[in-house]
């Protein structure tokens, strides 16, 4: 307000008529912009920038002044876009050692070149996912490198390579460990993780005074540790979930005691309208749909596909854009959209294998067959 009165005082001196109150604002917070932006680049390399960013950012997150807050996320965004070339190399250094890992499980120095990887990413990353945790907000740039792990994770678990999943799990807790309710959650999966390193070491055991009944399902120790496995599994897919919506799933997100029974879940379609309250079969038809629409967007190719797809998105959007539900149905309905991730992008292809002007001609689109 003080520049303000003594800007105002020199204008009418010079005959000048005064700027409203709110134009000088806007120039304030574009001078701030443009001052943030000259703080970054003054950093070369631009990585340097990374260890000052985070001191300060838990600094400004532990006063908890909303204000304070908000104009450092300004110097984060403009931290944001001058690091983004060089964050998805480290995008890329990382899903490269996971790839060899895929290839090599049992390599040593595969498992080093995932964790020098990792520390990369997070030096670079960390500023911005705790200001990301604070405000509740998940950007899908950092969520690339989380998801391609937990993948790794799950990879590896499936082709029963525990020792090495645990390795694995080890670095990720390193390096994941410093934002808010990721180690407790990878915590949990380190738990079952030593489940199933137990069991499968006590199914080896020659036992000569063990007996199965005849009336006997399999082999216990064998059956706790496929229960493992599969909880391992539920868990992994409901930690990508976290990453992808940790501001509306985190509180609800738990490993699952037992695998779940396959069942098809209803999948409605809903009237075209907004407003509506949707109970959770047509929930379930909109964000089945939305990931099938993800997957087919991707492989949109020419002008005949594009017209197609976006009759496709005018649909979902009628019946979708706007509508009312139960956040435990919403919770519900996210987590199958990870567990049935793989069914909803053979959904996708069928879609596309419709389309007459495409080479592939399959069968028709619609629902996933659960």
């Amino acid at each position: 307000m003080e520049i303000y009165q003594t800007l105002q005082a020199l204008r009418n001196r010079a005959g000048w008529p005064p700027p409203s109150l709110a134009s000088v604002r806007d120039g304030l917070d574009d001078l701030l912009d443009a001052h943030c932006v000259a703080v970054i680049e003054a950093y070369d390399p631009i990585e340097a920038a990374a260890e000052p960013l985070l001191e300060a950012t838990h600094r400004i997150l532990a006063t908890r002044e909303p204000t304070l807050i908000q104009r450092h996320s300004l110097l984060l965004e403009a931290y944001r876009h001058a690091t983004a070339k060089v964050r998805v190399n480290a995008d890329q250094q990382v899903d490269s050692a996971c790839q060899a890992l895929e290839q090599q499980p049992s390599d040593a120095s595969s498992i080093e070149r995932l964790a020098d990887a990792l520390q990369v990413w997070m030096s670079l990353c960390e500023p911005l996912l705790l200001l990301d945790a604070h405000q509740g907000f998940s950007d899908g740039e950092t969520n690339v490198t989380p998801d391609r792990v937990f993948g790794l994770l799950g990879e590896l678990s499936s082709r029963r390579h525990y020792r090495t999943a645990q390795q694995v799990l080890d670095h990720v807790l390193v390096a994941f460990g410093s934002i808010p309710d990721a180690a407790a959650r990878l915590a949990k999966v380190g738990d079952i993780l030593r489940e199933m390193l137990q069991a499968g070491s006590t199914a080896i055991v020659h036992e000569p005074g063990l007996a199965v009944p005849t009336q006997s399902g399999g082999f216990p120790h064998a059956r706790k540790a496929a229960l493992a496995a599969a909880a391992l599994l539920i868990m992994l897919g409901f930690l990508v979930a976290y990453w992808a919506f940790d501001g509306e799933v985190a509180p609800s997100v738990a490993p699952a005691p037992n695998p779940p029974e396959a069942k098809a879940e209803p999948e409605l379609l809903p009237a075209v309208g907004k407003g509506q309250r949707f109970a959770r079969e047509y929930v379930r038809y909109c964000r089945f749909q939305e990931e099938r629409l993800r997957v087919v967007k991707q492989k949109v190719r020419g002008p005949e596909d594009i017209r197609a797809y976006n009759a496709l998105a005018n649909d979902y959007n009628s019946r979708c854009s706007d509508f009312f539900y139960q956040d435990e149905d919403l919770r519900a309905v996210k987590e199958e959209v990870v567990a049935k991730q793989k069914l909803l992008e053979a959904d996708a292809e069928r879609i596309l294998s419709t389309w007459p002007w495409r080479t592939n001609v399959g069968g028709a689109p619609g629902a996933s067959s659960k």
